[in-house]
């Protein structure tokens, strides 16, 4: 694994951006959104790399929504890897998480968003992810990537 560095803002991508700032839009008195208040609508451009996480009464984690560009690109233990990313600290601070790491087809942003669900009873994660492809990769996925970096910053709502 990689050292943890901090973000710099540039590096947080537009469709980053955009979704947190929709997410702190919802927020309201200090509460997590509830789940039925995030309208997908108004996200819409970035939908396809959007994956919904539930955490349920016992602790796991299931998956209710996977992203169709993440997918495309990693295996099924590379996908529950990268579903894991950020989510300790999410847990623990109840606020959004984001990060990035390098891979082999460029740079992997992560974005991870708690939100409560319509019901007020579990947590909700709403995961963003999106490939920036590297120049010498082609823009071509070149394979897995056995390394996974634990780089990210917790973002005050």
């Amino acid at each position: 694994m990689t050292e943890s560095r901090s973000i710099e803002a540039d590096e947080e991508t537009e469709a980053q951006s955009h979704l947190l700032t929709y997410w702190a839009s919802l927020v309201d008195e200090d509460a997590l959104p509830r789940r039925g208040a995030f309208d997908p609508g108004a996200v819409l451009p970035y939908l396809g790399g959007i994956t919904i996480l539930e955490l349920t009464e016992t602790g796991q984690l299931v998956c209710r929504v996977e992203s169709s560009s993440i997918k495309v690109l990693l295996s099924a233990q590379e996908l529950l890897e990268v579903r894991r990313l950020g989510l300790d600290t999410l847990l623990q601070n109840q606020s959004p998480v984001h990060g990035l790491r390098p891979t082999s087809c460029g740079i992997h942003h992560w974005l991870r968003l708690p939100l409560l669900s319509d019901g007020g009873d579990r947590l909700v994660i709403l995961c963003y992810d999106e490939f920036v492809m590297d120049r010498n990769s082609g823009g071509r996925y070149s394979g897995s990537n056995v390394t996974l970096s634990s780089n990210y910053d917790a973002l005050a709502a």
